[in-house]
């Protein structure tokens, strides 16, 4: 049987993120995490409810299999849930934290954004 392993490991060696590039996209995620989190401490209680935000990466990143884009774009899923012990009928509508998500990384519009129905990309550029 042949051994490829080396073929692979050069293949993977050239698509693979560097790590100088994955250290800059898990310090964009923090910046956004630490953004959410301050701007919903800074919301009224009544709107907060009792509400705890809870982050969770997803996707290649996290799985380790992101690679190298085409075109230098790169997408790093960041899961941000709320967590509280309301019945479905006293939550917000999910427009609202949403909403709450768009304004959060908002400030100042230092990140350039893109807003969709059920989710929010920030962009930075590497």
């Amino acid at each position: 049987m042949a051994n490829t392993h080396h073929l692979f490991q050069h293949y993977n060696s050239a698509i693979r993120l560097t790590d100088e590039r994955r250290i800059t996209l898990m310090r964009f995620r923090d910046s956004l995490r630490t953004r959410m989190i301050t701007n919903f401490m800074k919301l009224p209680a009544d709107q907060r409810r009792q509400l705890e935000m809870h982050f969770q990466t997803q996707g290649s990143f996290i799985m380790d299999t992101i690679i190298k884009p085409a075109i230098e774009n790169f997408d790093l899923d960041d899961g941000v849930y709320f967590h509280g012990n309301q019945s479905p009928e006293e939550r917000p509508e999910p427009k609202v934290f949403h909403d709450w998500v768009i304004n959060a990384i908002d400030k100042d519009n230092e990140y350039e954004k893109i807003t969709k129905q059920r989710s929010v990309a920030g962009i930075v550029e590497l």
